[in-house]
């Protein structure tokens, strides 16, 4: 029930659920964790 209104929520918002928010935001995080991994192996 709670992911419907979600889901309602995010249509009438744009589009964006808050679960693609979050996919997002844990995309973003995962890919600067590997870019800073990547620098501290470089040097």
């Amino acid at each position: 029930k709670l992911d419907t209104l979600i889901r309602a929520n995010g249509k009438a918002g744009g589009g964006v659920t808050r679960g693609q928010l979050f996919m997002g935001a844990a995309i973003v995080t995962g890919l600067f964790g590997l870019i800073e991994t990547l620098i501290a192996v470089w040097k």
